[in-house]
Parts: C-alpha cells; sequence; structure tokens
C-alpha cells in the first residue's frame, strides 16, 4: 500500500514541493522485450541500489499514458517509487495505441488500446525472466500494477479477477484514467483524477469503484 500511497501524493503536490525520497539510491536502465507490440520494444527500469547483494524488491509494472513514453515521462515518480524500495519496469510500446494488436473497446477511446493492458503483463512476465535476472526483483512478494490516462484503463483490465491471479498482482493504481470500460478490481486500489480534469473525469473513476 506505500506504493499507491506515494503515486497519490506525488501527483497531488502544490508546485515546488519536495516528496522525501526513500533510504535507497536509483538506478536507471533500458532493456529489450521481444514481446511486446512492434511499436517499441523496450522496457524502461528504475531499481533500488542496496548495499546488501542479496537484497530483492517488489516490482511494479507502469503503464504509460496515450503520447507518453516511459521514464521520460515519468522520471520524478518512478525516481521516488525505486528509492523507497520498489523495481519500476515500464514499457514504451503502444504510444499512440498497440498497432500490431488494434483492438477497440470502446469509439470513445483512442484507437488500437483495448489490447494494451497486456503490455503491462507483459513487462510483469519480462520481470520474472532470465532477461531481468540482473534486478533485484522479488519474484515471491507479488507484483503491483499502474498507469496513467489509457495506463489508468489498462491496469484496470490487469487488475480484474483473471489477470490478477495469473500474474500474482496484489494492488493496483490508477491515475486519471480514461476509460469507458469498467472491470471489477480484484484487487486493492487506487484510482483518482481531479475535478479540473476534464478528459479524465471524475465520473468515470466513481464508475471503476461502483464497478468494484
Amino acid at each position: 500500500m506505500l506504493a499507491t500511497t506515494l503515486l497519490a501524493t506525488a501527483a497531488a503536490l502544490p508546485a515546488g514541493f519536495e516528496v522525501p525520497a526513500g533510504p535507497y539510491k536509483t538506478n536507471f536502465s533500458t532493456f529489450d522485450c521481444a514481446d511486446l507490440d512492434f511499436t517499441n520494444r523496450k522496457i524502461d527500469v528504475v531499481y533500488p541500489l542496496s548495499q546488501n547483494a542479496d537484497e530483492k524488491f517488489p516490482v511494479i509494472s507502469y503503464a504509460h499514458g496515450f503520447s507518453d513514453t516511459a521514464y521520460t515521462s515519468y522520471t520524478q515518480q518512478f525516481d521516488y517509487l525505486a528509492s523507497w524500495g520498489y523495481v519500476v519496469v515500464a514499457p514504451l510500446s503502444c504510444k499512440y495505441g498497440c498497432l500490431g494488436d488494434c483492438k477497440e473497446l470502446s469509439l470513445l477511446d483512442p484507437p488500437c488500446f483495448g489490447n494494451y493492458y497486456k503490455e503491462q503483463l507483459k513487462a510483469l512476465e519480462w520481470s520474472q525472466s532470465a532477461a531481468a535476472a540482473s534486478l533485484p526483483v522479488n519474484k515471491t512478494s507479488g507484483a503491483g500494477i499502474a498507469g496513467h490516462s489509457m495506463g489508468g484503463q489498462a491496469t484496470a483490465l490487469s487488475a480484474a479477477l483473471e489477470n490478477a491471479s495469473a500474474y500474482g498482482i496484489k494492488a493496483a493504481a490508477m491515475q486519471h484514467p480514461y476509460t469507458h470500460t469498467y472491470p471489477a478490481s480484484t484487487v486493492p486500489f487506487l484510482a483518482f483524477t481531479g475535478t479540473d480534469d476534464d478528459v479524465a473525469s471524475p465520473s468515470m473513476v466513481e464508475r471503476l469503484f461502483d464497478a468494484a
């Protein structure tokens, strides 16, 4: 639950206010993941640096919003999370939709985002694979998921019953989720937007809570 608290805090602070960093210094790397949509097969990873080489940390898979990337778009937030002991994995695929796996859940959504949640789940799979063996991932603690805008919708889909149980997802955070689809989350979740957000409206968040 610390992860969801930090996500909310970082997004709601007044200008110029600093969220206290956690006890860990952090590092940033980019990896290749052949399973991602062909639009971009890179994963950005921010992780804690520990003096104990055997220390492992829970993973959070983060889904970016429409036209966003990963670490470049959410640098401060990822650094905060990693400093408090989380490995953040963020796929760069589907910046303008998943063109290799195009599906629409609603005509009101941007095209080709219906299967975007699968990229978030692929990143979780990757974090458990040999390709990520150099990262300090705790493979037995379960995983967190989070996302912004269209990534918020993806997170809602990933938090639904079948996906959450299959991937060991324990908690979810949906930041300004833009969605016209409202699956029922089966894990503890945080969802929020603002009354000044006329794109990802408060009614969308309310319907996500109602569905659960």
